[in-house]
């Protein structure tokens, strides 16, 4: 196993602990905190701040999702959201296109 999926899996225990630990006792929580924080302290290296800029190397075996020629997309109605949420997914779309990570077809 990984050391990322190993950190993934000690940080996912320790949220489920803190959790459990919330419940039974509040006053246990600054602990929890500090347990928290010091874990993902030493493991900082395993979890990125944001995306990378650049696309991974170019690889024999590309994934492409195949489309008919001349095909139309179903007009359907976006999920609700609201006007913060439709904005910020807007901005994350923006922000795909320029950095080539999605492109329109």
């Amino acid at each position: 196993m990984s050391r990322k999926k190993k950190a993934e899996i000690e940080v996912f225990q320790l949220v489920t602990n803190i959790s459990a630990e919330c419940v039974q006792q509040s006053s246990s929580l600054n602990r929890s905190n500090l347990l928290l924080r010091n874990i993902l302290d030493k493991r900082k290296n395993a979890f990125q701040e944001s995306l990378p800029q650049v696309l991974p190397p170019q690889r024999p075996l590309d994934h492409e999702i195949g489309t008919e020629k001349e095909a139309q997309s179903p007009h359907r109605p976006l999920y609700q959201l609201s006007a913060v949420e439709l904005e910020a997914m807007k901005d994350h779309a923006r922000n795909l296109l320029e950095i080539g990570q999605i492109s329109p077809r």
